[in-house]
């Protein structure tokens, strides 16, 4: 008796010029992710950025997430970004921005912890 016919749950992440993917194949979308990981200002680069994720997605089993931080875009790759996706069959699912800053370091609010250690006796 085989419980589990196809196991993708211990699928490694990959990573290719330009995207950052996580890719199980399993139903749930969300464990299916594909980023767009570098800032891109020129539309043409972005067009094949697109194009290679929907290869990617299209070659697997069960659909995922291109995930596109529009705070990584500029320039003709901001103008264009509707009509490129578009034209791979990519809709908008989630709007996502604000993932850019400088930030770090943070501190921590409120009162500082100091460990100490006790006996109980």
């Amino acid at each position: 008796m085989t419980l589990l016919r196809h196991s993708h749950i211990c699928a490694l992440p990959a990573t290719r010029p330009g995207l950052a993917i996580s890719w199980p194949n399993i139903h749930f979308t969300f464990y299916d992710p594909l980023f767009l990981t570098d800032p891109l200002t020129d539309a043409h680069a972005l067009q094949q950025s697109t194009k290679e994720a929907a290869a990617y997605m299209r070659a697997r089993p069960y659909g995922g997430l291109f995930v596109v931080c529009m705070d990584n875009l500029s320039g003709s790759a901001k103008e264009k970004v509707d009509a490129i996706l578009a034209h791979a069959k990519f809709r908008q699912a989630i709007p996502l921005t604000g993932m850019a800053g400088e930030i770090l370091p943070m501190k921590a609010p409120g009162h500082s912890v100091t460990p100490i250690r006790t006996n109980f006796v």
